[in-house]
This record gives structure tokens, sequence and C-alpha cells, in this order.
């Protein structure tokens, strides 16, 4: 309950009542990211939850929400919040669709004064902005990110039966499709 009272976007739910939490880690310094997520059309609190070391332990220091509309009703089935990336100033998560086309990747910037505020928010034409082959479906992309530096990778991009990774890299328009990985075809396994 501590978590959804810092959720900004909550209209309805005071709890996260069945949320799984913990799937997904990641270590800054003295603080643990973890996402919190629930495969539920009604779910407001997908999102990752930062939790820093005391001298009393462990404490729920922040939780930063993944906006839940991200796509439709297929996105809190499939996705959202299921997987993230964290570097630096920049937190990257997952928001994939396993039935519709609006699969998109939220990309965070933190900042000491304002804390974790979205920056961009990557989807399939992002990626059709500058790939040799366009993705012809938003069907499960963004199922895997890793960010680091100034690129980004993420996974799912498909052309009928050939299926691509993503390679982002961020500039002073913000993050741009670079390049793309061909993973596998209709014949291979991958």
């Amino acid at each position: 309950d501590d978590i959804a009272s810092l959720n900004p976007n909550a209209t309805n739910t005071t709890s996260i009542g069945n949320c799984r939490i913990g799937s997904r880690v990641e270590i800054r310094g003295d603080k643990i990211f973890t996402n919190l997520h629930f495969d539920d059309v009604n779910i407001e609190h997908n999102g990752v939850v930062v939790f820093k070391s005391s001298s009393a332990g462990w404490e729920l220091k922040n939780y930063i929400n993944a906006p839940t509309s991200s796509g439709d009703n297929t996105i809190f089935a499939g996705g959202l919040a299921r997987d993230f990336s964290l570097y630096k100033d920049h937190l990257a998560i997952s928001a994939y669709e396993t039935g519709g086309n609006d699969s998109m990747l939220h990309i965070f910037k933190s900042s000491s004064t304002s804390g974790w505020e979205l920056e961009q928010t990557l989807t399939t034409s992002s990626y059709n902005d500058g790939a040799a082959v366009n993705t012809s479906t938003g069907v499960n992309t963004f199922l895997a990110v890793k960010i680091y530096g100034d690129k980004l990778v993420t996974s799912g991009f498909s052309n009928g039966q050939s299926r691509y990774l993503g390679i982002f890299a961020s500039g002073t328009g913000g993050w741009a499709f670079e390049d793309s990985v061909f993973i596998r075809d209709g014949n291979t396994d991958g």
C-alpha cells in the first residue's frame, strides 16, 4: 500500500493487490531498483520500485509509474514493466503487447531537482523511421531492453517471420534508431 500511495497516476486502487515484485532487479550504489507488475487490464501500479539502504535497513525510497495508458488492454497482460534497464540517469521500462500493435518503451531521466520524469516513448514507428526493413507489427516488440551509455538495445521487431534487435542512440534530438541486428527468419529457431 505504501508503494501504491506514491503513484501519481492512480485513480481507483490504493493497494498493489496481487502485483508481482522483484522479477527484474538492478543495483545502483545504495539503491535497489525492482519491477512491479500484474497481468490485469485494470492495474495502475506497474512500474519500478526503488529501495534505499539506511541504518534502519532497506526502505522504500521511490516509485516510477509506467503509464497505464500505454496501449490497448492486451498490453497489461503482456508486459507493462515486466522488463527494465537502468544506466546512470536513464531508466527504460518496457510496455509490450501480446495481441495489439501498440508496444512501447518508456524512457525516464533522473535529475536532482525533479526526480524521475518521462523523457521519451519509443514505438514501432521510432524503429521504422530508420530501419531498412520496416516492422509490420508492434506485437511483442520491446520484449527486453538494455541501456548502456548512449546506446539502447531492445528486441522483438518483426517483419513477417523475420525478427530484429533494434539499436537506438541518444543524441540532441532524443533517442533515435541507429541500427538493427537480424536474429531469425521463418526457417530458423531463435
